[in-house]
């Protein structure tokens, strides 16, 4: 996986921000050698309400917007976020 945890990965058995921080979490993307992870979602520059959420969570749980691409076709603005797998573990609480 060359370091990366793609948005399939990350989105595996998380259901909120403190499972992205949680100790199953950073123990299996330890052993996968995860030091940084990438998620992709609706851009900004579209009018989907919906994935302004989406959004929110990302950068909620430590994420940082990188660039607005058009891959996905000129309807469809793909929004890049990178995030320290060591800063989520760091700086989260996970609760009971």
């Amino acid at each position: 996986m060359g370091g990366v945890a793609n948005e399939e990965v990350l989105h595996e058995g998380v259901t909120g921000p403190a499972d992205v921080g949680g100790a199953p979490f950073e123990a299996h993307h330890r052993r996968l050698g995860v030091r940084l992870l990438e998620a992709k979602t609706l851009g900004p520059s579209h009018a989907d309400e919906g994935y302004r959420a989406t959004r929110a969570f990302y950068i909620g749980v430590g994420f940082v917007p990188v660039e607005e691409l058009w891959i996905w076709g000129p309807d469809n603005p793909a929004l890049i976020l990178w995030g320290l797998r060591s800063k989520f573990h760091q700086s989260l609480v996970v609760s009971p």
